[in-house]
């Protein structure tokens, strides 16, 4: 099992797992897009509603980091090429999506599907960079 699998599933003393805290996070994110969809509210409650899953995503961010540092420098090197993957295939979706949009070929772009792309990037980011490393 890779070491940044073991340290997503490892707890430190008194801090959750980074697992534990990406599913608080997806959880708060789905509540907040369903709430925003199916509820009808002033313009201060959307736009605080909106806002309210920023503190969660912003810790899952600082541990996932703090994870990423105690790698060693060849796990570091293979999560920097797979987070690089990521980035720059999403970007060009992105791109891609919205040349699409102005071309009025598709409608309008789910979030969620932004995120479903990049996880799946990185996942073929990280394949590619462990295989070559091996």
């Amino acid at each position: 099992m890779d070491k940044i699998l073991k340290d997503a599933l490892k707890s430190q003393i008194g801090f959750p797992t980074p697992v534990t805290v990406a599913l608080l996070v997806a959880a708060t994110d789905i509540v907040t897009s369903l709430l925003l969809a199916r509820m009808e509210l002033g313009q201060t409650a959307r736009v605080a509603i909106a806002l309210l899953p920023i503190p969660a995503n912003v810790w899952l961010i600082a541990i996932i980091l703090r994870s990423l540092r105690r790698l060693d420098e060849f796990l570091k090197r293979i999560q920097f090429e797979a987070v690089a993957v990521a980035f720059l295939t999403t970007g060009l979706a992105a791109l891609t999506y919205g040349q699409l949009q102005k071309a009025q070929v598709v409608g309008p772009l789910n979030v969620g599907l932004i995120w479903g792309f990049m996880a799946v990037s990185y996942a073929l980011g990280y394949a590619v960079a462990a295989r070559h490393y091996r």
